[in-house]
């Protein structure tokens, strides 16, 4: 049985979506997804490899910047995506 963690989230300006990180079982490999609050959906918005963190909302609320790192390597990238547009994601 997997656990699931949420740690942070993060309001969109408009106040009609939420980013959360999540990990299992308490790895701190952090994904970080978008949480519809009128559909009560949420999608991945990070690799699922890398350890995400650190997402801030553009002032438009359309587009976000987080940090991610993969694992044993060192450095971060930083990520510029919009969130309502999956092709975005990488």
């Amino acid at each position: 049985l997997q656990e699931s963690n949420i740690y942070d989230f993060y309001l969109q300006p408009q106040g009609k979506y939420v980013l959360y990180n999540r990990d299992l079982n308490g790895n701190e490999a952090f994904q970080l997804y978008c949480y519809d609050i009128e559909k009560r959906s949420s999608i991945l918005l990070s690799d699922g490899k890398s350890r995400s963190t650190e997402p801030v909302w553009a002032r438009q609320g359309s587009q976000i910047i987080y940090s991610s790192s993969l694992p044993r390597q060192n450095g971060v990238n930083l990520n510029l995506v919009n969130p309502l547009d999956p092709k975005s994601f990488g």
